[in-house]
């Protein structure tokens, strides 16, 4: 620990203070930056090539909504004859 009288803190003006603060903080940054860029791609080859959706998934889903939509489709076509044959009965 020293002497008392040795140990004085150093002073320094304001410019300085900020310049060497700001370096420091830039430097730091920029080390982590590097480290996430590092680690990231470290992940992506360790992970492997993203696989895609299977194809046969998909066509359950379209065939799912293509099945839907026909259903809605055939009761709107069985609504509106019922609708026509009432007026041609009305007449």
């Amino acid at each position: 620990m020293g002497d008392p009288k040795d140990n004085v803190y150093t002073k320094s003006n304001k410019k300085t203070f900020l310049f060497t603060f700001l370096g420091e903080t830039v430097g730091l940054l920029a080390l982590y930056s590097y480290f996430l860029c590092v680690t990231t791609s470290y992940m992506q080859a360790m992970h492997g090539p993203e696989k895609e959706p299977e194809p046969e998934a998909e066509e359950e889903k379209k065939s799912s909504e293509k099945k839907s939509s026909e259903k809605a489709a055939s009761e709107k076509k069985e609504d509106e004859p019922a609708a026509e044959g009432e007026e041609a009965a009305a007449e």
